[in-house]
């Protein structure tokens, strides 16, 4: 019953970070969209630390410790690649100003 609980609560941060990100990219630049699954994995990674605290048990720490090292490589690419495709955003601009 609480690893329902616990899926029902990643699925309503999930639906509300994507509700935010979808209000703040209409109103600013489109730059957040670039870093919006660097946001979902880093989120992920606290709900998974609060599982790892407060719900597992047993041999569940394991699959918690496997998921967050999951997350934490996938926010490391996220933030590369976003970080990279701004810079080839930027290079571009700067070329097209000449």
């Amino acid at each position: 019953m609480a690893l329902f609980a616990f899926l029902i609560l990643v699925l309503l941060v999930f639906a509300a970070v994507s509700v935010w990100i979808y209000k703040v990219s209409k109103y600013r630049s489109n730059r957040i969209g670039l870093y919006a699954p660097a946001i979902f994995a880093a989120i992920g990674i606290l709900l998974v630390i609060f599982k790892y605290a407060f719900v597992s048990r047993g041999y569940d720490a394991i699959l918690d410790i496997v998921l967050i090292q999951l997350f934490s490589f996938l926010l490391g690419v996220f933030l590369l690649a976003g970080l990279i495709f701004d810079f080839i955003r930027h290079y571009r601009s700067s070329r097209e100003n000449r």
